[in-house]
């Protein structure tokens, strides 16, 4: 458990696609500091997360304009995209 951890806490790992790092990787470098750093609570579960409908287990979480999709299973958190909100669902269809 680290200091940021509470105890009882659950901890997920977070994994992301290729296509998710080429993403986060075109982005201006002010933004992509605060999505990484809104990855990182993702370990905790923290943000603005939501679930997609019709979905079992996808999941999106914002930050300002920009969504991050990922997806979980077995503990573990995958980040499957990342973009603008008017472009990110239309891309994944």
């Amino acid at each position: 458990m680290n200091e940021f951890q509470k105890e009882g806490e659950c901890v997920y790992l977070v994994l992301m696609t290729k296509t998710a790092d080429r993403e986060l990787n075109k982005l201006p470098s002010d933004i992509r500091h605060k999505i990484e750093s809104s990855i990182l609570g993702l370990k905790t579960w923290q943000g603005n997360i939501i679930k997609l409908s019709g979905t079992k287990n996808e999941y999106r979480l914002r930050e300002g304009k920009y969504r991050v999709l990922f997806i979980l299973e077995n503990g573990t958190l995958y980040i499957a995209g990342i973009d603008d909100r008017k472009d990110v669902y239309r891309k994944r269809g």
